[in-house]
């Protein structure tokens, strides 16, 4: 922990010096110049399956570029198990039972006019922005237009982009934009998302002999498999067959997230660009009962990936702190030297010590199973559900796999009661349920 700590104080030398590099050259009075942010958002990526966390299976050579070449988090909590609410949460650096932002008793409910939001904070202080989304929660219905000079929003009604489109739709805009101001860039990459059907040239994980339970290609025609799953009938090679699928869904999108580095290079920008990669969560494969993401908190849909690589981030290092989606609006605006606004709950995680003892929530269904909360402190992983009034505990350290629950600790239960019973500041607005395509977002596994 002591080096920890070494590395905090000098990676803050580091980042004032590569800040007052990058600010020496000349810039705009209408614009900003220094250094420009990429924000990679891959959707239900989970970070036991990146190489550089361990992963067999080398699927992921740009991520761990990035990660050799920057800093990793090897403890990174999602807020919630969905994307709504973790976007929510990154965007926002609130947290769920803060924002609200998510579905309440088969309502959805996007983010509050009253938060301050990391884009908009951004636009106004000059920089260029953009987003790229690719679900219908990321849209201007749910607010997650607001502070962007170009955004494209897919999903539902509108086919969501492949990664390699999402690299050609953010390189036409940076050929347009103006070239004199900084730029904040968010990419949303939804290629892991199921139903997964990587490209030709990416399915040789997969056992090309395999012919049980199938789905379409993004075309929804999942339900077969995963009923087959609830009835026990799928068997280990459709399981292992949808795990594969999926890891090669992930490697098609890091090779376009290197073709996206290899441009930043090629036109002069790698060294002025900070580029951040996070999960809004993870997906799981039966561990726990259940698929895909949005129905429980264990580690396979709240542990994410977390990236920094740029200028002022120190190279090869891999922080053990316990560290958030909260976190990325106090880092970025800390790294930008721009104020943080004082809702934000989370730590600006390249400069600061992240307190030993932290506890960190995670919250928020995409059904109506919404009353049951994770903290986590260290290893320790507490689960409360409020309805029966029961908590258990596992230790991760020793049970990583999360299959042996243990005795409640007493000073958790009282940090889950404290953050369940939290007041939202903010009024969540609600969305029609018929103007987000419902139909679209169960064959999705949405609903």
């Amino acid at each position: 922990m002591k080096a920890n700590r070494l590395v905090k104080r000098a990676n803050g030398m580091l980042l004032i010096l590569a800040l007052l590099v990058a600010l020496a050259g000349c810039g705009r009075e209408d614009g900003r110049s220094g250094p420009s942010i990429v924000l990679v958002i891959i959707d239900t990526l989970r970070a036991d399956h990146v190489h550089c966390y361990g992963y067999v299976r080398e699927n992921t050579p740009c991520m761990d570029s990035l990660a050799s070449r920057g800093t990793m988090w090897a403890n990174v909590q999602a807020q919630s198990s969905w994307t709504l609410p973790a976007m929510a949460s990154i965007f926002t650096g609130t947290s769920e039972r803060s924002h609200r932002a998510g579905m309440i008793d088969e309502s959805h409910y996007g983010v509050s006019d009253s938060l301050e939001f990391l884009p908009e904070i951004l636009d106004n202080s000059g920089f260029s922005t953009c987003a790229i989304f690719n679900v219908a929660f990321m849209s201007p219905k749910f607010g997650f237009d607001r502070g962007f000079d170009f955004g494209e929003f897919k999903g539902c009604s509108l086919e969501a982009m492949d990664a390699d489109e999402v690299v050609d739709s953010f390189v036409g805009w940076m050929e347009r934009r103006d070239s004199s101001n900084s730029f904040f860039a968010v990419l949303h990459f939804f290629d892991p998302h199921f139903p997964y059907d990587p490209p030709e040239g990416f399915r040789g994980y997969r056992d090309p002999a395999y012919r049980g339970y199938e789905w379409g290609a993004r075309t929804g025609e999942g339900e077969d498999m995963i009923e087959a799953f609830r009835r026990g009938e799928m068997g280990e090679d459709g399981l292992q067959y949808m795990i594969d699928s999926y890891d090669g869904e992930i490697a098609f999108l890091d090779s376009e997230l290197s073709r996206l580095c290899s441009w930043l290079r090629a036109e002069g920008l790698a060294d002025s660009t900070l580029i951040i990669v996070i999960a809004d969560h993870g997906e799981e494969f039966g561990e726990h009962g259940m698929l895909l993401h949005g129905n429980q908190l264990y580690n396979e849909t709240t542990r994410v990936p977390l990236i920094a690589s740029g200028p002022g981030v120190p190279e090869g290092i891999v922080d053990s702190s316990l560290v958030g989606q909260i976190d990325i609006l106090p880092t970025i605006l800390a790294y930008l030297d721009l104020p943080i606004p004082s809702q934000a709950e989370g730590l600006d995680i390249l400069r600061e010590e992240v307190p030993l003892d932290r506890e960190l929530p995670c919250s928020g269904f995409n059904n109506d199973i919404s009353h049951y909360v994770a903290i986590r402190r260290n290893n320790q992983k507490l689960f409360w559900h409020m309805d029966s009034d029961s908590a258990y505990t596992f230790d991760l350290r020793l049970d990583p796999g999360e299959t042996q629950p243990g005795p409640p600790d007493s000073t958790l239960v009282e940090a889950a009661l404290d953050y369940w019973s939290r007041p939202s500041l903010y009024t969540a607005p609600e969305i029609p349920g018929g103007e987000i395509h419902a139909e679209k977002l169960r064959d999705l596994g949405y609903m």
